[in-house]
């Protein structure tokens, strides 16, 4: 009998816990051989979705970087003296070479372009390039010279024959201030970024790669295992295949070399291009060959365990049975001294006690009367101080269910409502006998919401359902209110629990959140408008003014003596400045209106760029100007810019009387922001007018001393505002000034 009850508890042992612990395995095996082959697609996926949004950012910046090259005043004049057929050949030789040095050259150094050349508008002939054999070719047919007379164009990668590589050109229309075409800017883009951009990541995994194919099946960009195949070999895989053909997915294939791989693709409507990412299946599947090793030395180490505890336990229990039985046959005999001593600190000794009280009973001959009175009075007692225990408690759930202020009905399987409270009826505007009398089935207001159905599925399912409604009760009563349903047992039945919450004063105060938020924004709308109008309205007596000025300089400046010379010039001058102030407001005006419009933003050369475009090489010598190191920022590039040309130039102007200028940028993270600064050695400003810095018009310097508009750093001051930043400055009269702005991370 002892080894088939230890046998029994050895193989009930096994069930219970080896066997489920082998399902278990096996579905986590499944489970996560499933996870694994899935994030390798969804990284593969992810990281065609960031190189190619990567790729479009970075022939964005290249397209605006190109415009605001030849939106350069500096660059006009150049284009319309080297477009004009009556330029003297000195005079053009002058101008291209500053052309090249003072903005070509410096535009090569930010490594966005390889090459940059200005055409002629009618011939297509190249008047100036950073590449000397270069000059004097004709591209009249090209893409980017056709389009780009129109506006900006980039023309897709293609293999130029002229400079023996593949070449992505952007062309971009110069024009005067009265919009005629004056040249067409070309500038080839260093594709070795493209590059760059595709081979990011490569390290991580040995046999990743990305790379880009367009339409005729020509690699675009080198692929990993492979050189030289840039514009000069076609692949034709599946993954290619059904990219090119304009789907985006992914799937197993062969690739380029003939090895089996993971693969996804996606196309690029924009640029008529395929990117493709790959791994190779071999390497994808290493780590579902380490989790099956982990998996079955884990589950054999464990039901080696599960075995030994198994045997420990099923003697423990079965020796104390065997040495019971014996003792039971004893007594059985008639041998009534007999006494089983077990000591296992378990229910079986208890049980050993209780087999020898028992023995010992066997041995009285009588049993007082009087003990057995004793003790069932003593049994009497105990169950009734039980039974007000019992009553207490239910007291105590009573109280609770009724003070409560959340609203508790609960209902039967059959939708019969078994249980109220008060808070339930004073919510919805009934008596609780009224509830006590409803089915949920056949209430005509849950039928109209969606209260029927969330309560079916709650029963249905087990879990658990929330709904916020606005009707009005059976009760007539109006109501906001929240209501979440769900189920449990009570011994072999099912129930309804339904809790209701009172919302209406949540939904008064979003309604009155709202209202005011449409008026605040009306009310911006109509201050920016009215700003808009103020400017605009402006324009006409100032166009008035400027006319008559002119009349009277050119036809009665001889009639006018030194004093009435002098003072048409003055009015010349402030009308010209008040042209200033109203584009100054306009563009205030605007930075309202524009939705911002987040990138990446590389600041140190951004700093760069716009110190190059603001500074001549007379400036340049004269000033040190120092960026390194500096964090990028996520914001709008064009409000950046803006930000950033404000500040830079205000640091060029207020440093403009000293001999040797410093200005200085640098930023730092604090916490969780960006905090970047700008700090020059000029003129500087006293403290105690610091509040006026950032104010419309508000200027701490005359006109005589710094000319100026009064709007730029309030312009800085809104564009940062928008991004969720804060500006302030630091300043000493003759010992510089430091502009301080910060971005959020």
């Amino acid at each position: 009998m002892t080894m088939k009850l230890k046998t029994k508890l050895i193989c009930i042992f096994i069930l219970l816990s080896i066997v489920p612990l082998i399902i278990v395995s096996v579905l986590i095996y499944r489970n996560g051989c499933q996870r694994i082959e899935q994030e390798t697609i969804n990284h593969l996926v992810s990281v065609n979705i960031f190189k190619s949004s990567q790729f479009d950012r970075w022939v964005e910046d290249s397209r605006q970087s190109s415009q605001e090259l030849a939106q350069h005043p500096l660059l006009r004049q150049y284009a319309a003296v080297l477009s004009s057929h009556d330029t003297p050949e000195i005079v053009y030789y002058r101008t291209k070479k500053k052309l090249i040095q003072d903005h070509f050259l410096t535009r090569l150094k930010f490594g966005r372009f390889q090459e940059l050349s200005l055409l002629c508008p009618e011939h297509g002939t190249i008047l100036a390039s950073t590449s000397g054999k270069q000059e004097g070719r004709v591209y009249n047919g090209q893409a980017y010279f056709i389009k780009g007379k129109a506006q900006t164009h980039v023309q897709g990668i293609y293999y130029s024959k002229a400079i023996e590589q593949p070449v992505m050109t952007i062309g971009t229309p110069v024009k005067d201030v009265q919009g005629n075409l004056l040249a067409v800017l070309a500038g080839h883009l260093n594709l070795q970024e493209l590059t760059r951009i595709m081979e990011q990541g490569r390290e991580l995994r040995q046999t990743e790669d990305t790379y880009l194919v367009n339409a005729a099946h020509y690699f675009v960009t080198e692929p990993r295992f492979g050189q030289g195949f840039a514009l000069k070999e076609t692949v034709h895989t599946k993954g290619v295949e059904d990219c090119l053909s304009g789907m985006d997915g992914m799937g197993l294939y062969k690739d380029y070399r003939g090895v089996p791989v993971m693969g996804a693709y996606r196309w690029l409507e924009n640029h008529q291009m395929g990117i493709i990412s790959e791994i190779d299946q071999a390497a994808a599947s290493e780590s579902i060959y380490q989790l099956a090793s982990f998996i079955v030395w884990t589950t054999l180490a464990v039901i080696a365990v599960i075995l030994g505890v198994g045997v420990y336990f099923a003697r423990s229990i079965s020796n104390p049975v065997r040495r019971l039985v014996a003792g039971t046959q004893e007594v059985g005999l008639g041998n009534l001294e007999y006494r089983v001593d077990i000591k296992t600190h378990d229910e079986f000794t208890e049980l050993s006690r209780s087999f020898n009280q028992m023995t010992e009973q066997l041995q009285e001959t009588t049993v007082s009367r009087e003990e057995l009175r004793k003790l069932n009075q003593g049994l009497e007692q105990r169950v009734a101080e039980r039974t007000a225990e019992l009553e207490d408690m239910n007291a105590f759930r009573d109280s609770i269910m009724q003070h409560s202020p959340t609203g508790i009905v609960v209902y039967n399987e059959d939708g019969q409502c078994v249980l109220v409270n008060q808070s339930a009826a004073r919510l919805v505007g009934a008596s609780m006998e009224d509830l006590f009398s409803q089915n949920f089935r056949t209430i005509n207001s849950w039928q109209k919401t969606d209260l029927l159905s969330s309560a079916e599925e709650s029963l249905r399912t087990g879990e658990t359902q929330r709904n916020t409604v606005t009707m009005t009760t059976t009760f007539g009563k109006w109501v906001h209110l929240d209501c979440r349903f769900s189920t449990f047992r009570m011994k072999s039945d099912t129930h309804l629990l339904l809790l209701l919450n009172d919302i209406t004063g949540l939904k008064e105060k979003e309604t009155t959140l709202k209202r005011k938020t449409g008026q605040l924004q009306a009310a911006n709308k109509e201050l920016e408008a009215f700003a808009y109008s103020v400017s605009h309205d402006l324009r006409a007596p100032l166009r008035a003014i400027d006319g008559y000025t002119r009349i009277l300089e050119e036809d009665y400046t001889p009639v006018l003596d030194d004093e009435g010379r002098r003072l048409l010039g003055v009015v010349c001058s402030e009308a010209f400045r008040m042209g200033q102030l109203i584009d100054a407001l306009l563009s205030y005006s605007r930075l309202g209106r524009a939705e911002l419009q987040y990138s990446e933003i590389d600041v140190g050369v951004l700093a760069h760029s716009i110190f190059y475009e603001l500074t001549t090489s007379k400036d340049r010598e004269r000033i040190v100007f120092q960026a390194k190191n500096i964090p990028r920022a996520q914001g709008d590039p064009s409000l950046m810019r803006q930000v950033w040309t404000n500040l830079i130039a205000n640091a060029v102007k207020y440093t403009s009387k000293r001999d040797q200028a410093v200005i200085t940028v640098s930023g730092e993270g604090i916490g969780d922001e960006i905090v970047y600064s700008i700090r020059d050695n000029g003129a500087g400003y006293d403290m105690q007018f610091a509040d006026k810095l950032f104010g419309v018009f508000q200027r701490l310097h005359s006109q005589k001393e710094f000319e100026g508009t009064g709007v730029g750093l309030a312009i800085v001051q809104r564009a940062v505002m928008r991004h969720g930043g804060r500006v302030w400055a630091e300043g000493k009269i003759e010992n510089g000034a430091a502009f301080f702005f910060s971005l959020p991370l």
